[in-house]
């Protein structure tokens, strides 16, 4: 059913405390997912938290209208964002207990909750409960695991029975439970989702980059030759994004013609610039944004994927596929069974890896064939039009919903 832009109905509520103009990567599906909603007809209405997952973010306006969309803004407390746990804890109930307040307020036909706070999903069925209407859930990451994965934080034991116990609930009363892959998927159908309410829905290219020329004015300026290789890193560097391996390939190969640029921050980063110290093929640089961004992905012939083993089961490297929409092919350092691995193999659009020496023979054959970097470079892109433009993933969310309406 598609629904005309004429008729702004049926209602839609979506909650989620992150929200543009808030970074966060559920704060910008959450606000893509809802632009296209109203794009394609709904009156949308979205209950979310004031800007805050950065410290000292300005305030955004308490209602207003943006993209078709009615944001309703709950205040969190404190603009100093997640610098503290204290703080965060604060902003959770204080989005929690407001959020509710203004979603009973309204009457939709379908609720949309994304995860955060991890209790959201809770209040969110409440509410669709209260209203007798179906609820989709968005499960963008799965707690407490990734959470105890990560190692941010230690959670007692009858704490983690309490989250799982809530999650299993609303797992199961969902009409609809969207998760971003496979492995995902599976691990959610172990916590309680009915095989039958799971879709995959995988991220899009954020941001979709157009194709460039290799820019050479900027591998000069990361001190990189036209000549080599340059193997690039940019994201997060946290316990989630393990880079022995590429070290270690480095150090095996002992070659002049080879460059790695790194480029993002991270709990790890330290420890990473204190391990590539001893290589002179190694540099660091800080996080990359806008612009900066797309040259340093144009300054690079391939990028790195990471993920440490396990975590195919409860997140996706979203990165990749803003690497496939630049047209530069990937190596991944995960599980070939992982999402992202099977889409390497699946497109030739890069290369698995499993450990250093693997790593080491790739680098190698690319090093004397660099014809290799284009033809996958050719796959990146196209893999890219054909399966992670942003419309018409979106598009899926707005089926997935609409077919609640039918």
């Amino acid at each position: 059913m598609r629904i005309e832009n004429t008729d702004r109905v049926p209602p839609v509520l979506l909650l989620n405390q992150y929200y543009p103009p808030d970074t966060a990567a559920t704060g910008r599906l959450a606000g893509s997912v809802a632009a296209r909603l109203a794009d394609r007809g709904h009156d949308v209405t979205a209950v979310v938290g004031q800007p805050s997952y950065l410290a000292d973010a300005p305030p955004a306006p308490a209602r207003a209208t943006e993209h078709g969309v009615d944001v309703r803004r709950v205040s969190v407390g404190s603009s100093k964002g997640r610098e503290s746990l204290a703080t965060r804890v604060i902003g959770y109930l204080r989005f929690l207990s407001g959020s509710f307040v203004k979603g009973l307020r309204q009457r939709p036909e379908v609720v949309i909750t994304f995860d955060n706070p991890p209790v959201l999903p809770l209040i969110s069925l409440i509410i669709a409960r209260m209203r007798r209407v179906p609820m989709v859930y968005v499960v963008a990451d799965i707690h407490p695991e990734i959470v105890m994965a990560t190692g941010f934080v230690s959670i007692p034991r009858p704490l983690v029975r309490a989250i799982n116990a809530v999650h299993r609930l609303v797992l199961r009363r969902s009409a609809v439970v969207v998760t971003l892959g496979a492995g995902m998927a599976e691990t959610l159908e172990r916590k309680g989702a009915p095989r039958a309410s799971l879709r995959v829905v995988t991220p899009w290219a954020e941001p979709e980059l157009a194709v460039r020329d290799r820019d050479l004015v900027r591998r000069r300026e990361l001190g990189v030759r036209d000549d080599q290789l340059l193997v690039g890193y940019a994201g997060n560097m946290g316990v989630m994004h393990p880079l022995e391996a590429l070290f270690d390939a480095v150090r095996n190969l002992g070659r002049s013609d080879i460059a790695v640029r790194l480029a993002g921050d991270g709990v790890r980063r330290e420890h990473w610039e204190r391990v590539a110290a001893p290589l002179p093929e190694v540099g660091f640089v800080p996080y990359q944004h806008g612009e900066a961004f797309a040259s340093f992905l144009a300054a690079c012939d391939l990028l790195v994927v990471p993920l440490a083993a396990g975590m195919e089961a409860l997140a996706i490297p979203s990165r990749t596929f803003t690497f496939l929409a630049a047209g530069r092919p990937v190596v991944g350092l995960l599980a070939p069974g992982s999402d992202v691995g099977r889409l390497i193999t699946e497109t030739g659009c890069g290369w698995l890896a499993s450990d250093a020496a693997s790593l080491t023979v790739i680098l190698e054959r690319l090093l004397a064939d660099r014809s290799a970097v284009d033809s996958a470079a050719a796959a990146a892109r196209g893999a890219f039009e054909q399966r992670f433009r942003r419309e018409a993933i979106t598009d899926r969310y707005v089926d997935i919903v609409e077919a609640l309406l039918v």
